[in-house]
């Protein structure tokens, strides 16, 4: 089995004589792993060579989807060259010496996965069951058991027999791996998952750090109360439920994740629940402004630093649908479409560098501190005018109700940021992970878990 770890490349290999008729190696997975960050994959060479590539899964668990392991995004890991590429568009699963095909996410249950060795047919391959992951978030991570060559060549349960590797060895990760990462060890599922009661209880143990963290942005907590009800039910969502936020117990398997989220309800608290909209059409006041905290908490959390989570986005192409919703405004149908989270939360970020940090954390304080009542987006902009003496009619009306992409955004998620007000802070790491953006650029929360 396999575990997240920072820019960890590990691999389970193996030389497989392939008879001249061909063989099929096989095997049984179970996987969770942090969608479009981390994946598994099959990886073949003639032994003593470079001409690495990735092998398909025949009963399509794996796929060309680079996710932000593609060197357009992240670049998870220098050997990946060897499968995709960078493109004027995005990214080719197609690299230096092979393709790319892989899983991420998590599986179904056990999965039976089974690959051709034809192309080897007659000579020698070297096969390694490979996990690849950007940052250890306390994913559960890989087991693999059951590995079958169909020539007979090998068949294991890695059980403690005294073979229990059966010809298979933790092998060493390629360059560019940092020196300390882990290896594939033996083990059960237990070993790499835990209980999701555990992990419940230790973020819901957080709560009292999240709403102090929410209260210097926000001013004074405005209930007397607060807790959480955790529901096995899959919801769907979360939700803000006044003093006791609703949360499906799905979204505690990642631990970063659910904290994530319980910032996200529990700024609620101030922002839809002690502030409650006039209008429906003004829902960014409540999606955008929890949307926000999110990124400051990962900043706060020193995992994403809001500028970068802003330029992620930022770089989504302008004719994506992402942008074509007038968020201001988005109808009945658009209430809960994710650009009202993300575009909101982004409007937010061009505010803060519109006027800088000083009024920008003065207008939120303000904003949340008044007396609990209606709010619409009018009351905000006349605030936002107020506080930093600037005229931004102009500004608003582009964020929040021209559906289309601003001009000067990035295009390159990683290159500088747009304006020169934008001023990029970080702590040397790269950045790793949005929970609330899906892969390759669609909107949408890519634990699908939308909250409210």
């Amino acid at each position: 089995m396999a575990v997240p770890a920072s820019s960890a490349f590990q691999r389970l290999a193996r030389t497989i004589t392939v008879p001249a008729t061909g063989a099929t190696l096989s095997f049984w997975v179970e996987r969770d792993t942090e969608p479009a960050f981390d994946f598994l994959l099959v990886e073949a060479r003639v032994p003593g060579t470079d001409a690495w590539t990735t092998l398909p899964d025949v009963h399509g668990h794996t796929t060309q989807d680079t996710g932000f392991a593609c060197p357009a995004w992240l670049a998870l890991h220098p050997f990946l060259e060897h499968y995709q590429s960078a493109t004027p568009d995005g990214c080719s699963p197609s690299g230096t010496t092979g393709q790319w095909w892989a899983a991420s996410g998590a599986g179904s249950g056990p999965e039976q996965w089974e690959v051709d060795l034809a192309p080897y047919a007659g000579g020698q391959v070297e096969v390694s069951l490979s996990y690849v992951t950007d940052e250890s978030v306390e994913a559960p991570g890989v087991v693999v058991d059951d590995v079958v060559v169909s020539t007979g060549q090998g068949s294991t349960s890695f059980e403690d027999d005294g073979d229990a590797w059966d010809g298979w060895v933790a092998a060493a990760a390629p360059d560019g791996s940092p020196p300390d990462a882990p290896r594939w060890f033996l083990g059960t599922v237990d070993d790499v998952a835990p209980a999701v009661g555990a992990n419940v209880r230790a973020v819901l143990a957080r709560q009292p750090e999240i709403t102090a963290f929410l209260s210097e942005l926000f001013g004074r907590y405005p209930f007397r109360a607060s807790g959480a009800i955790v529901d096995d039910a899959e919801l769907g969502f979360a939700l803000e439920t006044q003093t006791r936020s609703v949360y499906p117990s799905s979204i505690f398997e990642d631990p970063t994740f659910g904290a994530v989220i319980v910032v996200h309800e529990l700024a609620h608290q101030w922002v839809g629940d002690k502030l409650t909209l006039a209008r429906w059409q003004d829902i960014w006041l409540n999606e955008g402004f929890a949307s926000y905290t999110e990124w400051l908490w990962l900043e706060h959390e020193g995992l994403l630093t809001a500028q970068e989570g802003f330029d992620l986005r930022a770089s989504i192409p302008a004719d994506s649908g992402f942008w074509d919703l007038p968020i201001g405004d988005p109808g009945p149908d658009g209430l809960f479409d994710g650009a009202v989270y993300e575009r909101g939360a982004m409007t937010l970020h061009a505010l803060r560098l519109q006027v800088g940090d000083d009024a920008f954390f003065a207008i939120l304080r303000d904003w949340a501190s008044q007396r609990p009542g209606h709010v619409t987006t009018p009351d905000f902009v006349a605030l936002a005018e107020r506080v930093s003496g600037q005229d931004l009619d102009a500004f608003f009306e582009l964020w929040l109700h021209s559906g289309v992409k601003p001009d000067g955004l990035p295009d390159d998620p990683w290159g500088p940021p747009a304006g020169e007000a934008a001023t990029r802070v970080s702590d040397g790491r790269h950045a790793e992970r949005s929970p609330d953006i899906a892969p390759a650029g669609v909107p949408g929360p890519a634990h699908e878990v939308p909250r409210r």
